[in-house]
Parts: C-alpha cells; sequence; structure tokens
C-alpha cells in the first residue's frame, strides 16, 4: 500500500493532457491515496497555471478494481491502455495499490495553448494581444 498524500491548493497535469480540460469537466487518476484539502485548486502545465477547476468527486479503488469505464473516462481506450500509462509515469505498480479517481470541473481557463505551424505549443494569456506567447 502507497501512503496518504494531501492535495493542496496546486494540481499538476501533464501537457499532453490538457485537452481534457476543454470539456469543463474531467477526471485524472492518481496512484496512491489522495485526499484533498481543498475544494477549489489550479491547475499547473508547462510550468504555468492553467486553469481553475473545483474538485466534484473523489473516488479511491486498488488497480485491480479499475474497470474499462474507468478508463474511458479518464480518456484511455481500455484499463489496459490506463494501467500502462500508470506504469510509465510510477514505475513498478501492484493489483493491491490503491489509485484515486479524481473529478473536477473547470472553472475558470487562465490561460490556453495554441499550435502554432512550426508545432510548437504556445501559450495564449488571456488579455495579451496575440503577438505575445510565453513558450
Amino acid at each position: 500500500m502507497r501512503r496518504v498524500v494531501y492535495l493542496g491548493r496546486h494540481l499538476m497535469l501533464r501537457s499532453k493532457y490538457l485537452d481534457k480540460l476543454g470539456n469543463g469537466r474531467f477526471t485524472t487518476i492518481r496512484l496512491g491515496i489522495i485526499r484533498p484539502k481543498y475544494r477549489e485548486v489550479f491547475i499547473h502545465s508547462g510550468g504555468m497555471v492553467v486553469a481553475k477547476a473545483r474538485i466534484v468527486n473523489v473516488l479511491y479503488k486498488r488497480i485491480s478494481e479499475l474497470t474499462d469505464e474507468d478508463a474511458v473516462i479518464d480518456g484511455f481506450t481500455s484499463r489496459e491502455a490506463l494501467i500502462d500509462e500508470l506504469k510509465k509515469i510510477y514505475g513498478d505498480i501492484s493489483s493491491n495499490d490503491w489509485v484515486t479517481i479524481l473529478t473536477l470541473d473547470v472553472t475558470k481557463a487562465i490561460g490556453r495553448r495554441m499550435m502554432d505551424l512550426s508545432g510548437l505549443v504556445q501559450w495564449i494569456l488571456p488579455g495579451l494581444p496575440l503577438g505575445i506567447t510565453c513558450l
């Protein structure tokens, strides 16, 4: 069993998962028992805050209890694809390990990304002219 980790006001999200924020509600599955201290969190990615979100549900399961439905809700095609990704992120995991399924509603987009023609991801900050970007 993994230790209990308390989630403060900041939740990190890998940039490859940023598209999940566009739906307004998204799910993230994290290894271990994650206990949120606050209902509202800031989503960080690529070194900056990209959104503010409200945690609407927290569910704990063992890896052995994960289903295809859990995987699809988290953006994966199957339970096996989800578990493969968890192994890439966390290394060695067992079917007896706990995971936390966090469901969040995005309450405010703080920055948005834009793909330019060269394939570089740029961040456009609200209120700034389009010519000013942050890489």
